[in-house]
């Protein structure tokens, strides 16, 4: 009970940092970030975990509905050329970002742990040849 009333507390001061940073002329995201190291040094505060596939439609929901309570639409038609040229090119960037990071000629950034005569051994790899790992050798 005590993870969500605190869940709702974070909510609600995510909502009310849109509106007070607004009249005070302070970012929300300031605001919200000295909530939250305020909150972190409170010792009675128990510790909130949250499964990450909630973060997306518990927070974000609240934040865009304040931003686009005060955006106009003549900003938007005004500005919807950079708008849309931010949204298709970082879409893009994203796109060519992973894949250059997933190319085929990179080695993957996990471990495989591999059959060995001695199990457990820490210098225990997979060899290039799949008769090579059956000798004893294998496993220096």
């Amino acid at each position: 009970m005590d993870q969500l009333v605190l869940t709702l507390v974070i909510l609600l001061a995510a909502v009310l940092a849109e509106s007070l940073g607004e009249r005070i002329g302070v970012a929300p995201s300031i605001l919200m970030t000295v909530f939250g190291c305020l909150l972190a040094l409170i010792p009675a505060v128990p510790s909130l975990d949250i499964p990450p596939e909630l973060i997306l439609p518990l927070v974000l929901p609240p934040l865009l509905y304040a931003a686009a309570r005060r955006t106009s639409w003549r900003q938007f038609a005004e500005n919807w050329q950079v708008i849309a040229l931010r949204a298709i090119g970082l879409v893009i960037v994203t796109a060519v970002a992973v894949a250059a990071a997933r190319s085929p000629g990179r080695a993957p950034r996990t471990r495989h742990a591999t059959r060995c005569r001695r199990p457990g051994h820490p210098q225990a790899r997979p060899r290039p040849d799949p008769l090579t790992s059956l000798s004893p050798r294998a496993c220096r």
